[in-house]
Order: structure tokens, then C-alpha cells, then sequence
């Protein structure tokens, strides 16, 4: 794969990807319907996903760093007519690298090679994600290929007002009076334009609402749902900077190109959803957080099985009751509409369960930790991140033994274990997987504290 985006990075087919893809969901659903998105799975462990690479990203990234390389060497045979293609449109512009100031090419009357279209096009992508956040960031932004000001996703390209140094909001912003400058100014500076008035009232037309509030009203856009990368990457046709620093050209990393693709990014559904269950404000690092610690610590099983209890991810009866597949009752009780909370927390069947093991987490730990929904979902906060991590552990355990309980009655048709078995087959868990568990996260110290214990109280 690597291999091929980098010699070919243009000629990818589609049906490769498709393929590709299909063969990555067969492997995680089993050919289902994505339980959890695809744009989900790419985020990082953080923010929610598992770091699945997303194949059209990874593509782009390749792409548009052959534009970077061409750019930004110097001068030499190899790259000689790739530097002619960049600059073809400069002097009918009147604009120095003009095509590496573009968000989108629709709508451009060019003819390029299909190699250098398709670099060129993943670079436009790759600028189409620079957030605008602030009245001077909007002012900046160019007026001529911007996927933001574009009709039927084709852009507007006026040479002659570019020529005449009319190219960002800036030019056509009266910034003193909060409003578009007047037809005459305008009339003044493009005086052989004989369309002026009706192109002047097109870009005033495709200029986003949101953009205009921020430049009349002067408020910074929200972005409060989005997820920012640790690594954030500022790739234009001036500097390459990360974080803020400048670097060199040969410091580039595919990986750095790839994840600003990626980010901004829409933070899960899960967040909104979990908000609206618990009427409450939830980050996404207070959903996965403690679940990213415990990763490296438990089963792949409890793992996965927690990973879908945050992601929404479980079928209960309620879920397959919108689906006409159930009748939406508990398969344990019976009685009460079977809801993700209920399976694992409310349901009388087991809830009991819970009692004895914040009594094991009593014996161990010396805390009293009070298991409600909000523990049980995200795990349990605390400021010694062993012991966190510990709890956790158990919580995430106890999770994934219920489920397995709940699946043999539904589909095993065997009848639900009493509490004490199912508490019984969580201490032979604990017991088991407490020696495999990386003393880098928890301790030697309390691995033989958990051992000791469960021999000795819990026998």
C-alpha cells in the first residue's frame, strides 16, 4: 500500500478502496453495517477511535506531500516542470503561486496532467481544512478558489479583479462601517470590467452567513465540538509549521500530513448522546480517558466489550426493538425495557453484583466507591492513576462478564447465573489475569495486594 501511493499515488482505483474497506469491515462486523462510523474508528485512541487508517486520508496525505516536495526544493531537474505547472497561473492572475493558494480547482479552465491534478487536488482538500475561526482569519481568506465561497461546489475565478489586487475579503470589506465596500470604490479599481456589478453581487452572495456575523458582529465561530490533533500542522505555499514551530520541509512527516486531513474532526455521536442521557456536559476525554488507561491492562475482550458500551455499540432489546426485532423487555427479567443501563446496572437480576464488588474494591483499596451510571459507563475518577486504573480494571471486568451472562441466556437459552457465580467468576478473573497485567500501569506491589486478598477473604 505504501508502495503504491508513492509511486502512484494519483492512478489508486476506486474499486481498490472499496474493496479494501469491505475487507477491513468483514473483519471487524463481520460484513455488517459499520456499528460505530468509519470516521469514529480513524480518530485516535483519545479522542474515541482505535487509529483505523482511513485509506482515502492516507492517499491524500501522499498526494499532497508531492506537492510540498516540488514546492519547497530547490530548484533542479527533477522537478522542473512540476515548479512550471505551479506557477502556470501567475501571470494570468497576477498572483504568485496562485494554484497553492486554492481550496478547490472547480470551476478553473486549466488542463493539467492527471498526476499533478490529483496532487493538486488533495492539496486544495488539505487547505479546505484550515479552520476560520476570528475576524482577521476572515479577512485573510482569498476570494478566487475557495471551497468556501463556491456555487454548486464550483468555485469563482475573476482574473481581472485578481490583477487588480482585489483577492482576499479584505479588498471588499469596509471595516470601519461593518460592510461590504461600496459599488464606486469597487468601480474605481476595476475600471474594464464591464460585469463587474453582477460579479461584485455574486461573491457578496457566496460569502458564508457565518462569516459575515463574525466580521459585523466581531465573535469568534464555536468550535467547541471539534476535536483538535495534539499535532497540528499549518501546511501552506509560505511555511510548514507543527504547534506553532517552523520547520524544514525534510522534518515532514506523512503521518503529520495524514492526521491534518483527519482534524479537525466531529467529535463521536456517543458524546451528544451520553450528554442527553445524563443532562450533563461531557468531554470526550472524561468518556474515553479511563478506558485508554486500562487498554494496555485488561483482555482484548473486556476492552472490546467496554468499547462498545461508550460507542452505543450494544444491541439491546430496546435498540432491536426500533428495528421491529424484539419486543424491547429485559431478557434477564423480563419486565423492564432492556436499556444499556439496565443490562449492566439496574436490572434486579444482578444488580446486586455491584455491592460485592465495591466490597471487593473496599477490601483491596480501602475506598468507597460508589458505582452509579456514570462509573459504570467511564469508569471511576481518581487522582492515583494505579489505583484508578485498578477499579477500573474490575469495573470493566464485571461489564464484560453481565454481557456474557445476558448472551447465554438469550441465545444459549440457558437460564441467568445467581450473583454469587457471577461474582465468583470475577474474583477467578481477577485472580487469573492480575499476573499478565504490565506492572508499568498498575504496580507489583498491588497485583500481590489483589492475590493475597481474593485468597484469603474471598475464598
Amino acid at each position: 500500500m505504501h508502495y503504491m501511493t508513492d509511486i502512484y499515488p494519483f492512478c489508486i482505483p476506486q474499486k481498490f478502496l472499496v474493496e479494501t474497506n469491505n475487507l477491513i469491515k468483514t473483519f471487524l462486523w463481520k460484513g455488517n453495517t459499520w456499528k460505530i462510523a468509519q470516521n469514529s474508528l480513524s480518530l485516535t485512541y483519545v479522542h474515541g477511535g482505535i487509529n483505523l487508517q482511513d485509506l482515502e486520508s492516507f492517499i491524500l496525505a501522499k498526494q499532497a506531500k508531492w506537492i510540498a516536495r516540488i514546492h519547497f526544493s530547490k530548484n533542479a531537474n527533477w522537478n522542473a516542470y512540476g515548479k512550471s505547472i505551479l506557477q502556470s497561473f501567475n501571470q494570468i492572475y497576477g498572483v504568485k503561486d496562485f494554484l497553492l493558494k486554492c481550496s478547490n480547482l472547480e470551476g478553473l479552465d486549466n488542463n493539467l496532467p492527471p498526476f499533478y491534478k490529483a496532487c493538486l487536488n488533495a492539496w486544495c482538500k488539505l487547505a479546505a481544512k484550515r479552520r476560520v475561526l476570528d475576524k482577521d482569519t476572515v479577512l485573510e481568506q482569498y476570494l478566487f478558489g475557495s471551497i468556501h465561497i463556491s456555487s454548486r461546489k464550483q468555485s469563482i475565478f475573476y482574473p481581472i479583479w485578481s490583477k487588480q489586487k482585489i483577492n482576499k475579503i479584505k479588498d471588499i470589506w469596509d471595516v470601519q462601517n461593518n460592510t461590504f465596500k461600496p459599488l464606486k470604490e469597487i468601480k474605481s479599481i476595476l475600471k474594464e470590467n464591464r460585469n463587474m456589478a453582477a460579479e461584485y453581487a455574486k461573491i457578496k452572495k457566496l460569502i458564508p452567513t457565518s462569516w459575515l456575523n463574525v466580521l459585523r458582529e466581531s465573535i469568534n465561530l464555536d468550535i467547541s465540538n471539534c476535536l483538535i490533533h495534539n499535532r497540528q500542522l499549518i501546511l501552506d505555499h509560505r511555511k510548514i509549521k507543527i504547534n506553532g514551530k517552523e520547520i524544514n520541509f525534510s522534518k515532514l512527516k506523512d503521518k503529520d500530513i495524514y492526521q491534518a486531513f483527519l482534524y479537525p474532526a466531529k467529535a463521536p455521536n456517543c458524546v451528544a448522546k451520553w450528554n442527553s442521557v445524563f443532562t450533563q456536559e461531557l468531554t470526550h476525554k472524561e468518556i474515553f480517558t479511563n478506558l485508554m488507561e486500562v487498554k494496555d491492562s485488561c483482555s482484548n475482550k473486556v476492552f472490546n466489550i467496554q468499547y462498545k458500551i461508550i460507542h452505543r455499540a450494544i444491541f439491546s432489546e430496546t435498540r432491536l426493538k426500533l428495528m421491529n426485532m424484539s419486543d424491547g423487555l429485559c431478557t434477564l427479567c423480563n419486565v423492564h425495557d432492556e436499556t444499556i443501563v439496565h443490562i449492566f446496572l439496574k436490572c434486579p437480576k444482578i444488580c446486586m453484583i455491584w455491592i460485592k464488588v465495591q466490597q471487593l474494591i473496599f477490601k483491596i483499596f480501602n475506598l468507597d466507591v460508589e458505582i452509579d451510571e456514570n462509573t459504570l459507563m467511564f469508569g471511576f475518577k481518581y487522582d492515583k492513576k494505579n489505583i484508578r486504573l485498578a477499579v477500573n480494571w474490575i469495573i470493566f471486568s464485571t461489564n464484560c462478564i453481565l454481557w456474557k451472562n445476558r448472551n447465554s441466556v438469550k441465545y444459549g437459552k440457558e437460564p441467568s447465573k445467581s450473583v454469587t457465580s457471577i461474582f465468583n467468576e470475577l474474583l477467578k478473573c481477577v485472580k487469573y489475569e492480575i499476573s499478565y497485567i504490565k506492572q508499568k500501569g498498575i504496580g507489583k506491589s498491588i497485583q500481590e495486594k489483589v492475590k493475597t486478598i481474593i485468597n484469603t477473604d474471598f475464598k
